[in-house]
């Protein structure tokens, strides 16, 4: 208990509400008297007042919106506060004696932003992926072909990916012709075919399950 800090807010504080002038008293109750600090928690200062804690959290902000006092929040302790009784008398806003914690730019997440920005990445290049997907002839081995994809990617910009998949369907030799798996096509880079006629994949000639080659010029 500090006398001096009792006697300071009875005497010296005016302009303040019933509720704050008792949440003022039970901290200078808690005070030292040459520092001005106090650490009582807030379910200690709500027994002695008889208020609930909305009703001392918001007399706790009104004091320290009249610069009274200073909470500095303290991680899995009690909140410290600091009380400014010098040349209080008549007071009830100025310019604040320190500056508060909570008044300091928060820290940045630079973990939560890094996250984000590759969560970001991932979603577009998966954007990205589906649309080769849609447009690629064979339908086969996704999952792999998604982590093709990915590779070829550090490599070329999607355009050109998709570019040469339209090359690819363009020069296809004939009916029935087996397209390249996706991930074959993707690790083998075939992108950079330079397709001018018939597939590179077409054989000399057809050839169907069952029958021998056609006799017939290619």
């Amino acid at each position: 208990m500090s006398v001096k800090l009792i006697s300071d807010v009875l005497h010296n504080t005016h302009g303040l509400t019933s509720g704050e002038k008792l949440v003022l008293i039970i901290l200078a109750d808690h005070g030292n008297s040459e520092t001005g600090e106090c650490f009582p928690s807030v379910d200690r200062i709500c027994n002695m007042a008889g208020l609930s804690k909305r009703g001392v959290q918001k007399n706790l902000a009104s004091l320290e919106k009249k610069n009274l006092i200073t909470r500095r929040y303290r991680e899995s302790r009690s909140t410290n506060y600091v009380m400014h009784l010098e040349g209080a008398e008549g007071r009830t806003s100025c310019t604040p004696p320190c500056t508060t914690v909570h008044d300091l730019p928060a820290p940045q997440d630079t973990h939560n932003q890094e996250s984000n920005q590759d969560n970001n990445k991932n979603i577009a290049l998966l954007s990205e992926f589906e649309q080769f997907w849609k447009k690629y002839p064979a339908k086969i081995g996704k999952a792999k072909a998604k982590t093709s994809y990915a590779t070829a990617r550090k490599k070329v910009d999607a355009d050109v990916l998709l570019n040469a998949v339209d090359r690819y369907i363009k020069n296809k030799p004939f009916p029935g012709y087996q397209w390249a798996y996706p991930t074959t096509w993707l690790n083998q880079e075939r992108w950079e075919d330079q397709q001018s006629g018939p597939n590179v994949d077409a054989p000399t000639k057809p050839f169907f399950p069952g029958y021998a080659h056609w006799n017939i010029p290619v």
